[in-house]
């Protein structure tokens, strides 16, 4: 079924059934409110809150933290696939699909995709990342989604209806507008497939996590290389994942992920496309907001919101980019406005989480400078630097003066932990409508919403 059908249902209130995939109303009919959003044209269908789910993620995450499943023998902290974790992928089905939009990816997913799931056995089907039919996808078995954003509602749809799986995987973002947020939610909540949406974020992020509270399965990838803090309270926080500040003790939190533009770039050109829900906010600024929404830092008063262009060399109109033209020609550092119908190259939000914690969110592409960190500070005045770089996997403590009072890092790539954790996760929820990290990218994605909207209007 096309996802335009889908919306032509939800638009009348229709009743069809989801046994096997056809939609069926599992609430009240749903009253629809659509809404244009500037510059972006994105129906918003808002639907009941009758739709909810019985665990948060944290509440997984708590459930099996400590679970053998998730321990690794130490010689493997170091490879790139811990070998202990590939005797949970033998003789398994899985559906695999975009995976040629991973080669030469620095996270070396295509790497790990083949090592866990090995192409030369029939029982791995692997499928292009723009087929939304999924038509031959194997039955009972995992299904893991690495195409565009605005690519992953219909994807996901699809696979609900064909019979039983292990479950389905998904990078973010999940969707790219609240009508895929809708349709996710539904399939979530009325199919017993598991669904787990994946930030490799989270699992770089690993040892900040447990030191704010969240408990982070893999304790054991996780070094403590120094601790001078009072009583050894930063290596108990990460130990036991007990929140080294309460929320009512954050100063001020400061997040930047700003990235200089890889060449790589160019093939992927959804992201310069608004339509496709292109730009910085659903690249760059999602990997932010889940990391602060899965610490319960949630970004629910926006003040300003920024975004600018940046322009291009040589495209005969002065700031304006010229489709495909080569990432390397883009200005490093310069930006304009962003008019109307494009996407962002950078954007600068300032607001309060929890409604009280003063805020300064930025993120950004073709910068001069890579920043990427996330700056938690402390009433006390001491902070957490918390480095979301895949290359720099660390957390610090800092007193007043910036000085390093402690300071962890997590040692194995975080990418075959995240892709070990959603197959551990399907197997031991199968036949459950469970989620994982759905609630806490559902946030991100309704929080992403809010802020395209304001950006049209801040830049009149």
């Amino acid at each position: 079924m096309k996802i335009e059908k889908i919306q032509s249902n939800y638009a009348n209130n229709t009743a069809k059934s989801m046994s096997h995939g056809n939609l069926r109303e599992a609430a009240p009919a749903i009253s629809m409110t659509n809404t244009v959003l500037p510059g972006y044209y994105c129906a918003l269908s808002v639907m009941p809150k009758t739709i909810s789910f019985g665990k948060s993620s944290v509440e997984f995450l708590r459930e099996h933290a400590q679970s053998p499943a998730y321990r690794f023998n130490p010689n493997d902290k170091d490879d790139l696939i811990p070998r202990s974790y590939r005797g949970i992928f033998e003789n398994k089905k899985a559906n695999i699909v975009g995976l040629e939009l991973l080669k030469d990816d620095f996270l070396h997913r295509d790497t790990v995709i083949h090592n866990y799931y090995s192409t030369e056995f029939p029982s791995v089907r692997m499928f292009d990342a723009d087929d939304t039919k999924l038509k031959h996808a194997n039955q009972g078995g995992s299904a893991f989604i690495f195409s565009p954003g605005y690519l992953h509602t219909e994807q996901i749809y699809n696979l609900a209806q064909k019979g039983n799986s292990d479950g389905i995987y998904v990078d973010k973002p999940m969707c790219v507008n609240e009508f895929g947020i809708n349709v996710l939610d539904r399939v979530a909540k009325t199919t017993n497939k598991p669904i787990y949406v994946g930030d490799t974020f989270f699992f770089t992020n690993m040892a900040a996590l447990r030191l704010m509270g969240v408990p982070m399965p893999y304790q054991d990838a996780i070094t403590i290389d120094m601790d001078n803090s009072k009583d050894k309270k930063f290596t108990k926080c990460i130990e036991n994942a007990t929140p080294f500040y309460k929320h009512e003790d954050i100063e001020s939190v400061v997040a930047k992920i700003n990235e200089t533009g890889d060449p790589e770039l160019i093939k992927r050109p959804w992201l310069d496309d608004y339509k496709k829900g292109g730009g910085v906010l659903n690249d760059l600024q999602t990997h932010i907001s889940n990391l602060l929404n899965l610490m319960g830092l949630e970004l629910n008063r926006v003040d300003t919101v920024s975004a600018w262009k940046s322009p291009c060399v040589g495209t005969g109109i002065p700031g304006f980019a010229t489709p495909g033209m080569d990432i390397e020609r883009r200005e490093r550092g310069q930006f304009r406005r962003c008019a109307r119908n494009e996407a962002e190259d950078r954007v600068i939000i300032t607001g309060k989480l929890n409604k009280t914690i003063p805020a300064y969110l930025e993120c950004a592409q073709y910068m001069k400078e890579r920043e990427n960190y996330i700056i938690i500070a402390g009433m006390d005045g001491t902070k957490i630097r918390c480095n979301t770089d895949i290359f720099n996997r660390k957390v610090e403590l800092l007193d007043r003066d910036d000085n390093v009072l402690a300071k962890a890092r997590v040692c194995t790539n975080p990418y075959p932990l995240m892709i070990h954790h959603a197959q551990t996760f399907f197997d031991e929820n199968k036949g459950q409508n469970a989620s994982m990290f759905f609630d806490v990218n559902k946030k991100t994605m309704q929080q992403i919403i809010d802020l395209k909207s304001k950006i049209y209007l801040s830049n009149k």
